[in-house]
């Protein structure tokens, strides 16, 4: 293609992202526009950044906001002479309906963007917290801004006081930090996203952080035990048959999700950001048994699914195959009848095997083998497997796809032959037996000051430190325990008498 052609292209793409959606394409007014300063231009009451990134406070030392539980964290004012205007070369013309210049007013997003371009640095950021209810607008003579302490940034970007009394000798003493300007919440507006700001309105942020009821009238129908619990996550040990969520047939109540209010604790008063109920932070297929990771605030919930994303949560399951691998079969020839073999320092075998053409990716080694006389070859295998991935079905179709042995109780998978159909009354033989990640609140900046205070009286066998490049680590480390008895039951020979009356009818049906 020609290098005029190609410049013609762009000019045309760039003229029509201006027209239409307000972008400018030109890069070196955009590195221009990035220098922008909005730093010399406004003045914020005093400075609560760091406190807003905090999942544990004092609420005795905050404001109370207007929804029931929610405290103030952070404010802004907006300052006499208007908000500085929005470079054009970000917001086209067309698009600076958001910002008159005349008036000194904007609209509410723009007016976050203005004031706190690292916090909200696009409109959808900043639309996105005003539809939760986050933000509260403070009319200017609404309250008494005499009484408050202001924080101005200077060019060096160091904030200094700068009281609002005509006392020099008060205004050039110390700061006194952490204080908000005392405002009404009832007078306080819920800011919405069309709404507008003026000279010397204040915006304020509240989160919840208290009123943590959670429903506890009835216990669940099923039990759920607790293997770890804090402010900020749970880890649950769901029974076999039990669905994570609501299916579109309805499971009602019959679920994990709506059993864990019912179960769990509610975060103490000054957890940030808590949830109106615990959430599970991944899924358990219905028939698997085993542990589930849950969150009871946004930020854990929200650093457990990056977690998930970049594949930095271990788990361990067990599982009991129908059959023996091709690995093991030499070894197991040798077994008698109702004898057992336990396996120990085996070698980890990988299994690559692509799941609806996406990269699957399981680790799995044998743990146990024991001869029966339902199983296929007469022999079941007791193993570990670690999935490196979280395909659908995935230690399931591994296990019978790969290494041609179904799991005992698999309906789906199995190959409904006589003997595999023996298992199916039982259930599915997966238990997910060991979880170990990051705790989402003792690895961040705050987390770590009351992990200090709390390192020399641990409250869990769940939680570990370890040593890194940066320090150390918090980690939970939790496993079931106990696996289900029907696992020792099957390893060790023991069966009801029904399996042997069903082997004789299905020995009829094969002859």
């Amino acid at each position: 293609m020609e290098p005029q052609l190609i410049k013609c292209l762009f000019g045309s793409l760039a003229v029509l992202f201006t027209s239409k959606f307000g972008i400018n394409l030109d890069q070196s007014n955009i590195r221009k526009s990035s220098s922008f300063n909005h730093r010399h231009l406004v003045k914020f009451v005093t400075s609560t950044r760091p406190s807003a990134c905090r999942a544990q406070f004092d609420t005795n030392s905050l404001e109370i906001g207007k929804a029931k539980g929610n405290y103030i964290v952070e404010q802004w004012v907006v300052p006499e002479d208007g908000l500085p205007a929005i470079n054009s070369n970000i917001i086209h013309e067309q698009q600076r309906r958001g910002i008159l210049e005349e008036e000194k007013n904007c609209t509410l997003s723009v007016a976050l963007m203005t004031l706190d371009p690292i916090q909200f640095p696009t409109r959808t950021s900043a639309r996105k917290i005003l539809r939760k209810g986050s933000i509260l607008i403070s009319r200017k003579g609404s309250f008494n801004s005499t009484d408050s302490s202001f924080y101005e940034v200077s060019e060096d970007g160091v904030e200094s006081s700068s009281s609002s009394s005509d006392d020099d000798d008060n205004s050039s003493g110390a700061s006194n930090a952490g204080n908000f300007i005392k405002i009404p919440a009832v007078e306080a507006i819920t800011g919405r996203v069309g709404d507008r700001v003026f000279p010397g309105d204040v915006l304020s942020k509240q989160i919840r952080m208290a009123n943590f009821h959670y429903p506890k009238e009835e216990g669940p129908s099923f039990d759920l035990p607790v293997v770890y619990e804090d402010d900020h996550l749970a880890i649950v040990n769901k029974p076999a048959g039990i669905p994570v969520f609501t299916h579109k047939g309805g499971y009602g109540d019959f679920t994990v999700r709506a059993a864990l209010p019912r179960v769990l604790a509610e975060p103490q008063e000054g957890t940030a950001k808590g949830l109106r109920r615990p959430h599970p932070a991944h899924r358990i297929d219905r028939p698997t048994s085993g542990l589930l990771i849950c969150a009871k605030t946004q930020p854990a919930l929200a650093s457990l699914a990056d977690q998930f994303k970049n594949r930095k949560i271990e788990k361990s399951y067990v599982a009991l195959l129908n059959g023996v691998p091709s690995q093991y079969r030499e070894i197991s020839k040798n077994l008698k009848p109702k004898e057992s073999l336990d396996l120990t320092d085996e070698k980890w075998h990988i299994i690559n095997f692509p799941i609806e053409e996406k990269e699957a990716i399981s680790k799995w080694k044998a743990t146990k083998i024991c001869h029966s006389p339902f199983a296929k070859d007469e022999i079941l295998t007791l193993v570990e497997v670690q999935p490196k991935t979280g395909r659908k079905h995935q230690i399931r179709r591994h296990m019978a796809w790969v290494l041609d042995c179904p799991l005992v109780g698999d309906r789906k998978y199995d190959d409904g032959s006589g003997y595999s159909r023996l298992f199916r009354e039982y259930g599915l033989f997966l238990c997910a037996e060991q979880v170990k990640f990051e705790h989402p609140f003792y690895n961040s900046e705050y987390g770590r000051k009351e992990w200090l205070s709390r390192r020399l009286k641990p409250y869990s066998d769940c939680i570990h430190e370890y040593k890194c490049e940066d320090g150390y680590t918090v980690m939970i480390e939790a496993s079931v325990g106990v696996r289900p008895a029907k696992y020792d039951k099957f390893l060790e020979g023991t069966y009801d008498d029904d399996i042997i009356l069903r082997k004789n009818e299905v020995i009829k049906q094969m002859s």
